[in-house]
């Protein structure tokens, strides 16, 4: 069975070669990139931009995309910026930084005709270039927006909280009795000469 395929195979080739088709190869594919990527921050309020910034080694077919949309340009580096969606939770998604190496479409080169083959034109050589790509698909988190607010205190009526301060009507009380004990010093002192004279006359 194998031979009668082997057979099979080479009659196949052969009628190919008759007819004269263009002849095919694969090229090897070239060096894998490598990509240098950076988000302008990893955690952000939905709602708010991201720009995402990527470099490559090589001339790269740049393809970013996130959250449906996709941005696209050839070059060494690409820089772009997204808008997050709004979001009632905590949310995760990816942005998918894609770079395929660059390679200019080739012309067809002649070769000779199959021997045999009966055609005198040249037929044409078919190079199927595979090119080399690299992917990397970071995570973004994006949080709910809203006002954040700072967490309030325990309620401490006149003075510092964990302090022991004293009430409010406590100083005020105080502030009064030393006035009031000022005011009776004066009075005191206005009146003790006086006394004093009278004493000394009787």
């Amino acid at each position: 069975m194998t031979r009668r395929a082997a057979y099979a195979c080479a009659v196949a080739l052969a009628f190919l070669g008759v007819l004269g088709l263009p002849a095919s190869s694969v090229a090897a594919p070239a060096k894998v990139p490598h990509i240098e990527l950076h988000l302008s921050r990893t955690v952000v309020v939905g709602g708010d931009p991201v720009t995402v910034t990527a470099r490559a080694n090589a001339l790269c077919d740049w393809i970013v995309t996130f959250h449906g949309e996709r941005r696209h340009t050839i070059a060494r580096s690409i820089r772009t910026t997204f808008v997050t969606p709004e979001v009632d939770h905590r949310t995760r998604l990816n942005i998918v930084v894609t770079c395929v190496v660059h390679t200019p479409p080739g012309k067809p080169k002649p070769v000779p005709p199959a021997a045999n083959s009966g055609s005198r034109h040249d037929a044409q050589a078919l190079v199927v270039r595979i090119p080399a790509a690299a992917t990397v698909d970071p995570p973004l988190t994006i949080v709910p927006g809203g006002i954040v607010e700072p967490p309030k205190p325990p309620h401490h009526p006149g003075g510092l909280p964990n302090t022991g301060g004293p009430a409010l009507w406590l100083v005020l009380a105080g502030l009064l009795a030393l006035l009031a004990g000022a005011v009776t010093v004066q009075r005191s002192l206005r009146r003790g000469p006086v006394a004093f004279a009278v004493e000394r006359l009787s």
